[in-house]
């Protein structure tokens, strides 16, 4: 068969790290945060054609615990846990893979929500705040960067994992 692609494997991280988030583009899988004893902003990038791995870029905030999912150009990483909860989003684009916190931020700081995302949006939900488990969702365009609040997980969960699609 030609065109397909194979699993490289093993593939190790630029640094071994757990609570951390990924999500790919048309070429390569990202992997961000973390912790290693302490919070990361390490942004690994692992690429399908050569299964190399490579640090590209720092999240805008140290954190474990993020959600992070994407749109064909770019990459949204959502809130965390560093000393305190956080409500940041990041971008990255695909083209410069370099890491920006976004221009709004999540209504709601949380940390071990899930991210996932549809050819319009990406929505955030569940996870946890500092009192409790969430059921809430948020939402942010990718025409407008406009974050929206809406929505509500039948059961509030936390610690979950997303999609795109």
């Amino acid at each position: 068969m030609t065109g397909v692609q194979t699993c490289a494997l093993p593939i190790l991280l630029t640094a071994a790290r757990g609570f951390l988030s990924g999500t790919s583009s048309a070429t390569k899988s990202y992997f961000c945060g973390g912790s290693t004893g302490s919070v990361s902003s390490i942004v690994d990038a692992v690429s399908f054609s050569s299964g190399t791995v490579a640090d590209i870029t720092d999240l805008s905030a140290a954190r474990s615990h993020v959600a992070a999912t994407n749109s064909a150009q770019k990459m949204y990483t959502f809130g965390g846990r560093a000393t305190v909860l956080s409500n940041l989003i990041d971008v990255m684009p695909f083209a410069t893979e370099t890491v920006a916190a976004g221009s709004s931020n999540l209504e709601a700081a949380r940390a071990g929500a899930a991210a996932a995302s549809s050819s319009v949006c990406a929505y955030c939900v569940g996870g946890e705040d500092v009192s409790k488990t969430l059921n809430t969702a948020e939402s942010i365009n990718f025409a407008t960067d406009t974050v929206m609040k809406g929505g509500y997980l039948s059961v509030a969960r936390k610690n979950l994992s997303g999609s795109q699609g």
